[in-house]
């Protein structure tokens, strides 16, 4: 009797000394992730509000399209696909040069998001503004090849050879459909 009840005292003694470290080890546990997320969640605030006041003082400059472009470029490599498209709604004065850049990244947009159809639409309205923007039709040429229809990608991939003759990409690309669809 005497034996356990030296055991039991020795035991809370012990848990006794080890209960606060304990204790520190479990709350850090928990405690580091939640900072983690905190502190990046503050980190991109503070980053979205110094763009922000960038946006603020380039509004007086000439060239905003190419800084909202730029911006957008940002918001698409970080996959906010929402944000980049509320930016390029929010440009006012598009210079007429760069309508088709503007149409363009929203088809970009719409087809990393999966909307294909609105994607073909933007890519569409790039290419009727600018004929022998290449990246747009490659772009279109790509959403035929997804939605199987083989003949109209053929003939993206062949106006990209009346602009740019050597482009190996589109060359390839109209082999692989030849093989692929024999009514081409």
């Amino acid at each position: 009797m005497f034996f356990l009840y030296n055991f039991s005292l020795a035991i809370s003694l012990l848990f006794d000394s080890l209960a606060p470290n304990l204790y520190f080890i479990l709350l850090l546990f928990f405690l580091i992730p939640i900072f983690y997320f905190v502190t990046s969640q503050i980190v991109q605030l503070i980053v979205l509000e110094n763009l922000h006041s960038q946006f603020s003082k380039y509004e007086i400059s000439n060239n905003l399209t190419t800084y909202y472009l730029s911006i957008v470029k940002i918001l698409i490599t970080k996959r906010l696909w929402f944000q980049s498209i509320q930016v390029l709604e929010s440009i006012n004065n598009l210079e007429l040069q760069d309508r088709h850049i503007y149409f363009h990244t929203i088809g970009f947009i719409y087809y990393k998001m999966g909307e294909f159809n609105l994607a073909k639409e933007y890519y569409l309205k790039t290419i009727s503004i600018k004929q022998d923007y290449l990246l747009a039709l490659r772009n279109l040429a790509k959403i035929y090849e997804l939605e199987k229809q083989y003949s109209l990608a053929f003939n993206i991939y062949s106006s990209i050879l009346l602009y740019d003759s050597d482009n190996i990409l589109a060359k390839e690309k109209m082999l692989k459909l030849k093989s692929r669809d024999s009514r081409i």
